[in-house]
């Protein structure tokens, strides 16, 4: 699933306060991490989810998306509810690190979010498993037909 699409369902009201350049990237994980130093949980292509409980102060945003830049997270997704907003400052060090900002809203649950993602994966692998069935079964008909290999290339390409 797209950063792109995750924003643009409309249940979720989420708000891309920055990142507009990793609006195309896909999202591998959905994890969600209230630690300053989460780099135990991430991997590379996540989309992290937080609480902002580990928020004190401007130093701390440095420190969290330190982090999330190691593993080239793809965005977070930063609660509306601890704080009431997302700090400025937290805004500025995404900026920084090509992070992409999304605010969650208060009446959204992170599970809600970690949903629609799943949800899309699953879609997107039962898709890709229905071509993979489709390929082998024309590649089959192929071979019992008695067809030549350039038939059967034709078929896999």
């Amino acid at each position: 699933m797209l950063l792109r699409d995750l924003v643009a369902d409309p249940d979720l009201r989420l708000t891309l306060l920055e990142g507009e350049h990793a609006l195309d990237r896909p999202l591998t994980t959905v994890t969600t991490i209230d630690l300053l130093d989460p780099r135990r949980y991430l991997t590379n292509g996540a989309l992290v989810l937080t609480g902002l409980m580990w928020h004190r102060g401007p130093a701390d945003s440095e420190t969290f998306t330190d982090a999330l830049a190691e593993f080239d997270v793809v965005a977070l997704g930063a609660g509306e509810a601890a704080l009431g907003s997302i700090p400025a400052d937290l805004v500025r060090a995404c900026h920084r690190r090509g992070i992409a900002l999304v605010s969650v809203p208060v009446e959204v649950a992170f599970s809600q979010v970690s949903d629609r993602v799943a949800r899309e994966q699953e879609a997107e692998r039962g898709h890709r498993l229905a071509v993979a069935r489709d390929r082998q079964r024309r590649l089959l008909s192929a071979v019992a037909e008695g067809r030549g290999l350039k038939a059967l290339l034709r078929i896999v390409v």
